[in-house]
């Protein structure tokens, strides 16, 4: 299966729910983030995503409302209250990126954007140099021994590593989440990979010059899973009963991550075609004209991570590649690079 198991391993949804010792009387029910994934986009809504921040805000402050009102505990009610007030204010947490990766984003073709650029920004930074040069050694990248910054921007080139460091950069920023810190690094794990897979699919798909912008996608496509986490822990202490139950927890990671990912991504100034990626990875017919391939590339990493476990079984491979979208890239390729046999276009 290649290394697509290794980086892929693990649950990228939210936390499995413990039974309660008396199931409530009218329980919601509640897809996981896997279930809540479309497995056909031609058979959705062509609409064009609004991804104006006020837009966005005012699809988080209707899901809310009607999260709150199938909540039935009364402690899951009173934090689903505070979270809207929170869309309401504009005081929701969505932290700012370290001072480096704003750096690195800033750089842009009008910018001295070089490999020399890059590394001088990264290498302020040495805990973060040391995982690049980690991430570039990785089974991922040819699995061929780095042992310098300088090196490693050699092999992956410049603006991969540029993005690679942004992502990396937002560890404790992000991810440090208390109360759900394996929950979160689960989230921050299955990101890198398919960054990384998305990255792999642009170059063998003859993209080299938008291996970045794949890359970052991939990476910040499922954010908001974080950012809800992130939230709860932010808003639990205001209520008595203190955590929300674990039904709430996955019902929140299910309907919202992807508009507080596309909020986050819009009020952190990433590059448009990522804040696009980010709002209709689930839902990519909904991508404007000149990012729909994008959108593409990151809804076939979902499906690969689905099924990576799959590969090798040839009757569920064969049902799969039935059911897969035209506009999507080629299921051949797709799948020989989740085996680890991608080769360019």
């Amino acid at each position: 299966m290649g290394w697509l198991n290794s980086l892929f391993s693990g649950n990228k949804t939210a936390p499995p729910a413990a039974p309660p010792a008396k199931p409530p009387p009218k329980p919601l029910v509640v897809p996981t983030t896997t279930d809540a994934k479309p497995l056909l986009p031609a058979e959705e809504s062509t609409e064009p995503v609004d991804l104006d921040p006020k837009a966005v805000r005012l699809q988080l402050m209707k899901r809310l409302d009607v999260m709150r009102e199938v909540a039935t505990a009364e402690n899951d009610k009173a934090i689903v209250g505070l979270l809207y007030q929170s869309v309401v204010d504009d005081a929701l947490d969505l932290p700012r990126f370290p001072a480096v990766a704003d750096e690195l984003l800033r750089l842009d073709s009008s910018s001295a954007l070089d490999g020399e650029s890059v590394a001088g920004l990264i290498a302020r930074d040495p805990d973060l140099a040391a995982r690049i040069v980690q991430i570039s050694s990785s089974l991922a990248f040819g699995g061929v021994k780095q042992t310098s910054l300088a090196q490693a921007v050699t092999r992956l080139g410049f603006e991969q590593v540029r993005y690679i460091a942004v992502g990396v950069s937002l560890d404790g920023v992000v991810y440090k989440i208390p109360g759900y810190d394996k929950e979160a690094t689960a989230v921050r794990d299955a990101g890198l990979a398919s960054g990384i897979f998305c990255s792999a699919l642009a170059r063998v798909s003859g993209r080299t010059g938008d291996t970045g912008i794949a890359f970052l996608s991939g990476l910040f496509h499922d954010v908001g899973q974080a950012l809800v986490l992130r939230n709860l822990s932010t808003l639990r202490a205001r209520t008595k009963g203190g955590a929300p139950s674990q039904l709430l927890v996955k019902r929140l990671m299910a309907d919202m991550h992807v508009p507080l990912g596309t909020l986050y991504t819009s009020y952190r100034t990433l590059p448009l075609p990522v804040i696009s990626a980010v709002a209709t990875h689930h839902e990519p017919n909904r991508a404007s004209p000149e990012h729909l391939w994008l959108s593409y590339f990151v809804w076939a990493s979902d499906r690969m991570h689905e099924n990576a476990k799959n590969l090798d079984d040839k009757e569920k491979m064969a049902e799969l590649a039935q059911q897969w979208p035209q506009k999507a890239p080629p299921f051949d390729r797709v799948v020989d690079l989740a085996r680890g046999r991608g080769r360019a276009a």
